[in-house]
């Protein structure tokens, strides 16, 4: 069998295919038939908690679970079972279209039907402040949540914020979807003063009592006399209860000796108490009820004295030592 032939048996067996198959092939007409742009359209579907969808609006990008969904107003929204807000459980079926960058493709929302509660982990809501932040985790109101590259964070995330933050129960604790940091309410107070007073539960800064508690944070060593920044919050009793406080160590702990020239008017009482304005060699220093007295002291009698002093601040006794006329004089 020659060429010609071989050639006219191939062309009709490949036609009798076509044929059999699809009943012929349509060529697609160049001025009336779009170009297909991008891969083929591909459906998705999975299940996630809503972690954060627009407020005023059902329509723009929605985050459930860790992607991003975009709802149009061709998406069907199911909310037969409950409403589809952050925390509510949702399946969705979406497909890919192609992105602002024709390289990426992006997820646009079929439908959105919420789920019935038992059918997923229930979210939990915490707001609070935070006391501490680390590379994986934060503690909120004492609870430690963990967070990564998936957690949806808004706002500086930093220790004394107040944060609302929507989380889940793992088998390795609670998990973050998403924090929002908030704005500072009018409960929430800032101020700077020096600390005047260290007590159980309450300390004296800047003339205002606040209550620290296990759950303040502390940044510095504080010490009567040095300089503190408070941030707290006011009770509905009007007690201030500190959330954070940060101690502004510019101090310097001087000491000499001198003769006690003057005592505040309160040792007369019993017990005195010595708190208040003395005079040492010349020097005026302040007693608190933090400042160590060893011995009785005496208008006229020696004494030693440390003292922390603070640039514009008077100086505030550590500890005083009373010296008998037989003490030598400490070098």
């Amino acid at each position: 069998m020659n060429q010609k032939w071989r050639l006219v048996i191939l062309t009709v067996v490949l036609a009798s295919l076509v044929l059999a198959l699809g009943g012929g092939v349509a060529l697609a007409d160049p001025e009336t038939d779009p170009p297909v742009v991008g891969p083929p359209t591909l459906l998705i579907r999975f299940r996630g908690v809503v972690v954060d969808r627009p407020d005023d609006t059902t329509l723009g990008i929605w985050i459930i679970g860790n992607r991003q969904v975009g709802v149009t107003e061709d998406t069907t929204l199911d909310e037969t079972l409950g409403p589809a807000v952050e925390g509510s459980h949702v399946e969705v079926e979406a497909k890919r279209v192609p992105g602002p960058d024709s390289s990426a493709a992006v997820l646009e929302a079929i439908w959105i039907r919420v789920l019935a509660t038992s059918d997923t982990v229930r979210p939990i809501a915490i707001r609070g402040w935070v006391s501490e932040v680390g590379d994986t985790y934060l503690v909120v109101n004492g609870l430690r949540i963990l967070y990564d590259d998936s957690t949806v964070i808004i706002g500086e995330l930093k220790v004394g914020v107040v944060v609302h933050v929507l989380a889940v129960r793992t088998s390795e604790g609670l998990k973050a979807l998403k924090i929002e940091v908030l704005p500072l309410s009018e409960r929430v107070v800032e101020f700077e003063g020096v600390i005047q007073y260290m007590g159980q539960p309450a300390w004296i800064i800047g003339g205002q009592r606040v209550q620290v508690t296990r759950q303040t944070t502390i940044v510095g060593q504080p010490r009567v006399g040095l300089t503190a920044k408070v941030r707290a919050i006011r009770q509905p009793n009007g007690l201030l209860l500190a959330l954070l406080i940060v101690v502004q160590d510019e101090s310097q702990l001087i000491e000499w000796t001198g003769k006690i020239e003057r005592l505040p008017p309160n040792i007369a009482i019993y017990p005195p108490t010595y708190i208040g304005r003395w005079v040492v060699g010349g020097r005026e220093v302040w007693v608190t009820r933090e400042t160590e007295i060893v011995g009785t002291p005496r208008v006229g009698l020696m004494a030693h004295v440390q003292a922390v002093s603070i640039p514009r601040r008077p100086l505030t006794a550590q500890k005083i030592e009373i010296l008998s006329a037989t003490t030598q004089t400490p070098e």
